[in-house]
């Protein structure tokens, strides 16, 4: 499992640090079918925007690309994830 979420991993760092989101979803639909949401975002999603966010602290990622990871983050999320999970519950 271990080799799967890498190569995962890869793939979708590859998707996000091109901006492309259509492929950021296609990476993330496989991704959850083989390992799960739960390992979807506790291997290759947090540790991916906590990188991202490392990065502009150092000047390495623009703001624009915090911004669009963080966007395709949540898109993700809210196609994928149960609700309460990256999702505001409405009143």
């Amino acid at each position: 499992m271990t080799q799967d979420i890498a190569l995962h991993r890869l793939a979708w760092n590859d998707a996000l640090s091109e901006m492309d989101k259509y492929r950021a979803h296609d990476v993330a639909q496989n991704a959850i079918k083989e390992l799960g949401i739960e390992v979807f975002g506790d291997e290759i999603l947090t540790p991916s925007l906590e990188k991202t966010g490392s990065e502009w602290e150092t000047g390495a990622s623009s703001l624009a690309e915090v911004y669009m990871a963080g966007k395709i983050a949540a898109e993700i999320l809210s196609t994928h994830a149960p609700l309460g999970i990256g999702q505001c519950v409405p009143e």
